[in-house]
């Protein structure tokens, strides 16, 4: 697998921490509650937290706040919004950053198994 926007040059650095939708987040229809747990905790401690998608965001927000997700306290944003970024902070996703078009100094494949 090539990665996208491989020649393209970085943006500044993008602190926070960044949790994908799809096989991350949302595993088999299901919301992953450890993860859910770990994000609100993240908040807490004032991290700024950012869910994450290659999917169209229009609409997810209602799909998110079915299964639980307390939408209206994270930024929901498109992948696309952030190629070419360095993500210093941790980005958890079930794809390595660097196939999506951005990269991070400390990202956590997320095994979705």
């Amino acid at each position: 697998m090539t990665p996208i926007f491989q020649n393209q040059t970085p943006h500044p650095k993008t602190p926070g921490l960044f949790v994908d939708v799809e096989g991350t987040l949302i595993k088999a229809g299901r919301l992953n509650q450890n993860l859910y747990h770990d994000m609100l905790v993240a908040q807490k401690r004032g991290i700024d937290v950012t869910i994450f998608t290659m999917a169209p965001v229009a609409g997810l927000r209602n799909s998110l706040k079915h299964l639980g997700v307390a939408t209206e306290q994270f930024a929901v944003k498109n992948k696309s919004d952030f190629h070419g970024h360095i993500f210093t902070d941790l980005i958890v996703d079930d794809l390595p950053p660097h196939y999506q078009g951005f990269s991070a100094a400390t990202p956590f494949v997320y095994d979705a198994t």
